[in-house]
């Protein structure tokens, strides 16, 4: 091989590497901001049921709107709120989850898990 070929090969590589080395720590900068934000906006328990059951990506029982909140139960480490709001997917229907957050170190509130909750019974009438 050339001398050419390899000091063009070998600007290619530092150029990759370099490229590769940005792209990472932008990432990182990224989510760290993201991280930092959601813990901000989580400090209220409401918030967080709003924010857990709206917007994350991370939850699969997720609502496209939430009608009502109630806090079920509280102290200083855990919280149970019951969310009544419609469900993302057609057909569109009113459901109620149970939702269980715990405090983080931080005094930001984090999902653990959330239940079904609905118990709205269905027209049985005999004909």
């Amino acid at each position: 091989m050339s001398s050419r070929r390899r000091r063009r090969k070998h600007k290619i590589k530092v150029y990759m590497f370099k490229l590769l080395t940005t792209l990472i720590l932008f990432t990182i900068m990224v989510c760290a901001v993201w991280m930092n934000y959601v813990d901000s906006i989580c400090k209220n328990v409401y918030d967080a049921a709003n924010y857990y059951l709206t917007e994350s990506i991370f939850t699969s029982k997720k609502l496209s709107k939430i009608d009502s909140m109630k806090l079920k139960f509280s102290d200083s480490k855990t919280a149970v709120v019951e969310v009544k709001g419609l469900t993302i997917n057609k057909p569109y229907q009113c459901i109620t989850y149970k939702a269980y957050f715990s405090k983080a170190q931080n005094a930001s509130w984090k999902l653990d898990n959330v239940y079904n909750d609905s118990y709205e019974s269905k027209d049985t009438t005999d004909y």
